[in-house]
């Protein structure tokens, strides 16, 4: 597991032994993914070989007769149909209202709040850091391109802030091969999106207060 964004990175991790390569930030879904394909489990069981039979024994209050199962009803489809001819396709959500839920779970009872401090810290932070990716844009310093973009890349993928996340991922990968040509289109569609994300937040903050 690695942040390493320089390119032919995956290719020598294998090379040099690893089982396989996950980069960050990632979701829950990747890492299930990678753990599945090299968890190790039980041989199976050959169900062709035969298995003796085994002796009959009366139960008392046993049933005899077979169970009536009902039905299950059709479970009803999740996805959302195509978009009409000429209809703008639904705007995916800056941040999944799910993660956050899903944060909340991991609070103590009694305990601070760790979704709200995470949130504030995250606001308090990233200002900051669009600040100095702006600045390092505009300067040419890859160097500092590269480490700010990296470490909201990271914050804004653990709150599932992907759009903004893969933008600062594109920050990052383009300071570590040093290339700023055009560079300041996405960094001013860094800081739009950012404006999205702090609405959405400051709103989930408002809602629990």
């Amino acid at each position: 597991m690695t942040a390493d964004l320089v390119e032919g990175g995956r290719e020598r991790c294998l090379e040099a032994g690893m089982n396989d390569y996950l980069s960050k930030p990632f979701k829950a879904e990747e890492l299930r993914d990678i753990l599945e394909k090299w968890l190790v489990l039980p041989e199976e069981v050959d169900l062709e070989e035969e298995v003796p039979d085994l002796p009959e024994i009366d139960l008392p209050g046993a049933v005899s007769e077979p169970i009536s199962i009902p039905a299950i009803p059709p479970m009803k489809s999740s996805l959302k149909p195509e978009p009409e001819p000429g209809q703008k396709p639904e705007q995916k959500p800056s941040i999944d209202q799910a993660v956050l839920n899903s944060l909340k779970m991991l609070q103590e009872e009694g305990g601070p709040d760790i979704l709200h401090e995470f949130i504030n810290l995250y606001l308090d932070d990233a200002p900051g850091l669009i600040k100095k990716i702006q600045e390092a844009v505009a300067q040419c310093d890859c160097a500092a391109l590269r480490l700010n973009a990296h470490t909201l890349k990271s914050s804004s993928g653990l709150l599932d802030a992907t759009v903004l996340s893969d933008i600062c991922k594109a920050l990052e990968y383009r300071g570590t091969v040093e290339d700023t040509d055009n560079i300041s289109e996405l960094a001013h569609k860094m800081g739009d999106e950012y404006k999205q994300v702090e609405v959405q937040l400051s709103s989930q903050l408002e809602r629990a207060s």
